[in-house]
């Protein structure tokens, strides 16, 4: 029966035996209300997660939780390694350059921008399924037929097939945004710095030229819209295979120069 001089809350035949709550502060008893089994399992995950370390190896630049740093302060896998330079190491020149040292001009290129300025155009062929799998990345045989001898190139010698719904508008995407400042830039410190662009001399201004200020090259790039190009013929066959590869009956073969699925 409820207590009709209680503002605003009723109290039951359960508060009044049990009281309102106000009497809560008690000491708790001291004993763990688990046995010694469960203690001895919580106190063996706290050593567990207490034990564990995010790691770097200097040699590889690898990190992670699991690197397994040996009496070297390197990981197993580097210490294992007895050529010299060490397979992975900057020795070898294995390792992207670090963040810290990246030129601004080399930094926060979109991706269009990276392909005019690279001097090969990577195709991939795939068997259908995978061929391999270590470290988080699948590896395809790759042909690389042709090695830029001027640059940069047109976006639309750069060989993509961009795949898209019919709704979606690519004008404002970012990564086909391309600034003619920074892709003089980016060549000029490549020619000037890396040994694999120092051949080029200089970049091809008439292709520069080109090129927009700061704007979009989205429309000189061919589209696919279910089986055709955005202006209405069937869809290009893509880039010609090299003269010395050949395609079996039973081989089929799926062909992906880049693709950027929208």
């Amino acid at each position: 029966m409820a207590d009709e001089t209680a503002e605003g809350i009723e109290v039951d035949e359960f508060d009044r035996f049990f009281g309102d709550g106000s009497d809560m502060d008690v000491d708790l008893p001291k004993d763990c209300a688990l046995d010694s089994k469960g203690m001895s399992a919580v106190n063996a995950f706290n050593e567990a997660l207490e034990s564990i370390r995010y790691e770097y190896c200097p040699s590889c630049r690898e990190e992670g939780f699991d690197i397994n740093l040996t009496h070297e302060e390197i990981c197993s896998r580097c210490t294992a390694d007895t050529s010299e330079p060490r397979r992975w190491s900057d020795g070898n020149s294995a390792n992207p350059m670090p963040q810290s040292e990246i030129p601004s001009c080399l930094k926060n290129l979109t991706d269009m921008e990276e392909m005019l300025i690279a001097r090969t155009k990577t195709v991939i062929w795939t068997k259908g399924r995978q061929l391999c799998y270590k470290d988080h990345i699948i590896n395809f045989p790759q042909n690389i037929s042709e090695i830029a001898t001027k640059l940069p190139r047109l976006p639309q010698q750069t060989d993509i097939v961009i795949i898209r719904r019919e709704d979606v508008d690519l004008s404002h995407h970012v990564d086909y945004v391309v600034q003619r400042k920074k892709v003089r830039a980016a060549l000029q410190y490549k020619i000037a710095h890396d040994p694999d662009y120092a051949d080029l001399g200089a970049p091809d201004d008439d292709a520069l030229n080109q090129l927009p200020q700061n704007g979009t090259v989205v429309d000189r790039l061919p589209v696919c819209r279910e089986g055709r190009q955005a202006d209405g013929a069937p869809q290009a066959a893509g880039p010609k295979e090299a003269a010395n590869n050949t395609v079996g009956e039973n081989d089929t073969r799926a062909q992906f120069v880049a693709a950027f699925s929208i």
